[in-house]
């Protein structure tokens, strides 16, 4: 399975990603754009695996991203 292109383009209002995703992962439209809009900012454990089986991303990739994401709250926070 290949990655959807990660280009925002503007389908009939709808994101390309956000389209793509809702095929790729048999989730709800209304899922994804609620992720997208950071509306769900905590999404359910199967709707991130439904999401990591679309964009074909392993568990490993994610942990990588998520402790990069860690590292730099706790960089910001020891500035101020």
């Amino acid at each position: 399975m290949t990655s959807p292109d990660l280009e925002y383009l503007s389908t009939d209002g709808l994101t390309a990603v956000a389209g793509g995703l809702v095929r790729e992962s048999d989730l709800a439209l209304s899922t994804v754009r609620k992720i997208e809009t950071n509306r769900i900012q905590e999404p359910e454990v199967f709707t991130v695996l439904a999401l990591m089986h679309a964009l074909d991303v392993s568990i490993s990739q994610l942990q990588n991203v998520v402790l990069s994401h860690l590292s730099n709250e706790e960089e910001t926070a020891g500035e101020t």
